[in-house]
Formats: C-alpha cells, sequence, structure tokens
C-alpha cells in the first residue's frame, strides 16, 4: 500500500466494529470500564473530520463547500459524545449498587464473593 493510502478512516472503523463483535468482557467491572471510554473514542472520530475538514479548506484543492459538510458531520459527532456520555452516567445509576460493591467491599473482594448471588434460588 502506498504512504498516501495509510489513512483510510472505514478501514479504522472496520476494525473497531470487529473488535466489538468479538468482545468477550472478564466482567461487569470491564464493561463499565469499556463504556467509559466510548466518549473519548466519538471525540476522537469527531476530531478526524475537523482535521479531515480544515485540511480540505487550508491545504487541499477543494471547494469550500466540502469543508463546511466535513465540519456539519463533526457537530454531529459531538452529540453523540455527549449521548455516550449520558450512556456511562445511566450505567453508573442504575448499576450503582453493584459498583459500589465492587469499588467499596464490605471486608474485602474476595469476601463479597460469599455473597453467591449465583446459586441464590436455593435460599428462595
Amino acid at each position: 500500500m502506498s504512504e498516501a493510502l495509510q489513512f483510510l478512516f472505514d478501514a479504522s472503523a472496520s476494525e473497531m466494529e470487529a473488535a466489538a463483535h468479538t468482545y468477550e468482557p472478564r466482567g461487569m467491572m470491564h464493561v463499565l470500564q469499556t463504556l467509559e471510554g466510548m466518549p473519548a473514542a466519538l471525540q476522537s472520530i469527531a476530531n478526524t473530520f475537523a482535521i479531515v475538514a480544515e485540511k480540505s479548506d487550508d491545504t487541499w484543492a477543494m471547494e469550500p463547500e466540502v469543508g463546511e459538510a466535513l465540519n456539519d458531520v463533526f457537530q454531529i459527532l459531538n452529540k453523540a459524545v455527549d449521548a455516550a456520555e449520558q450512556v456511562k452516567e445511566v450505567v453508573e445509576v442504575v448499576h450503582e449498587h453493584d459498583i459500589r460493591r465492587i469499588r467499596e467491599p464490605r471486608v474485602s473482594a474476595e469476601a463479597e464473593k460469599g455473597w453467591d448471588l449465583t446459586n441464590n434460588e436455593d435460599y428462595a
């Protein structure tokens, strides 16, 4: 591949999509950590559009309408960043009890395993 073709946005995005398909978290806290990184990931994607928009205006021989269209995408993606922040907040609110027990175990993380939540039907 020539050096000029090494920035292929669709290839980078396809790699992330493939990673999502094969993602096997180590546990729910790993899922939370992944969700916490999504706003930053979307911001990077948005920033990519802003950079390309700037280059289309300042460096590349493109008409101004191209940069304007790319800036429109940048603005829309920034709204997606806000939405991803809200997803993270929703998870933290609805799973607050679970997250707190991991981050602040009563005695220790090992002791918390004593609350065998997977076999609680024996006590129902």
